[in-house]
């Protein structure tokens, strides 16, 4: 692989920084795959204010609540 990746998931567990979500702690084999294929240099792309005003709108209406939203999924 090259490049930067932004989204690293399975079935379970998401590393994806531009949406806020970072299970690495919770899942070892993500961990490693992200230690693997990414660097500390690593960014959330540039963004231009409309952008990050729609990613806010989505990180809000995705966002699971409480475990009932969560048994819904």
């Amino acid at each position: 692989m090259s490049g930067n990746l932004v989204l690293i998931f399975n079935e379970d567990y998401t590393w994806y920084p531009l949406m806020e979500r970072d299970d690495t702690d919770q899942d070892s084999i993500l961990d490693i795959l992200v230690s693997t294929y990414t660097t500390k240099d690593t960014k959330i792309p540039k963004l231009s204010e409309k952008e990050e005003k729609l990613v806010e709108t989505l990180r809000e209406s995705t966002e699971i609540k409480d475990e009932t939203e969560e048994i819904k999924i």
